[in-house]
């Protein structure tokens, strides 16, 4: 077996979807912090963006080798890992599966717009980018609880750090993102439930998101809850 070391940082939903999938797969690998704001050489010269996370692959009579992109290194897991399968065996439905993980990707910028827009038309357009991606989620949903029903998909491993990360802003300013959108929330619900999902993060991951996102001058934090109340 290849030994494998995950380079991240603690509250990266892009690092937390390679972490859940490693979960899910019920790899052994080793995970290392690195500090973003102060990269050393080391960690640029395996990650050409400099962006985390990053999977170091030691491997026996070969030289070791980094991948990067944390869709890269979803679909290395599923592809060479041992342990239960994340994509479909039918050839469109993978496809389709990598389509809605795209899609994920693109819809995490958009709910950080929300949480970072500094005036109310910044937000309120960003609110409606993020509710219209929420509308074709909801209709594309089955019965749940995962996007694929009953078996936890890559699909999911993209979404659950996005949930997550909506949990925590939730929770300093209760703006109801999910209100209106019930299968949308159920998966999101049955997300953070998984052990894969919750030890993924770490235990104060909600006080260090909210300090890594200084929304301090956010229009979304007019809808916290004031001191005391």
């Amino acid at each position: 077996m290849n030994k494998l070391t995950l380079i991240s940082t603690a509250t990266c939903p892009y690092v937390q979807r390679a972490i859940i999938t490693l979960n899910e797969k019920h790899a052994s690998y080793a995970l290392m912090y690195v500090d973003l704001a102060a990269k050393p050489d080391w960690f640029l010269s395996i990650s050409p963006l400099g962006k985390v996370p990053v999977l170091k692959v030691e491997r026996t009579a070969k030289p070791d080798a980094a991948i990067f992109e944390s869709m890269v290194i979803v679909e290395f897991a599923e592809e060479t890992v041992p342990g239960p399968k994340l994509h479909p065996d039918d050839p469109v439905e993978k496809a389709q599966h990598r389509a809605w993980m795209e899609f994920g990707s693109g819809m995490l910028l958009e709910v950080y717009r929300v949480w970072m827009a500094r005036d109310e038309e910044g937000y309120r357009a960003a609110r409606e980018a993020v509710t219209k991606r929420l509308q074709q989620l909801e209709k594309i949903l089955g019965a749940g609880p995962y996007f694929a029903g009953a078996s936890f998909s890559c699909v999911d491993t993209v979404f659950a750090p996005l949930f997550g990360k909506v949990d925590a802003t939730e929770a300093m300013a209760s703006i109801g993102l999910l209100d209106g959108f019930p299968k949308v929330a159920a998966w999101s619900e049955a997300l953070a439930q998984r052990p894969s999902v919750r030890n993924a993060l770490p235990e104060n991951h909600a006080e260090i998101f909210a300090a890594a996102l200084n929304l301090k001058e956010s229009y979304f934090m007019k809808f916290a809850e004031p001191a005391g109340a």
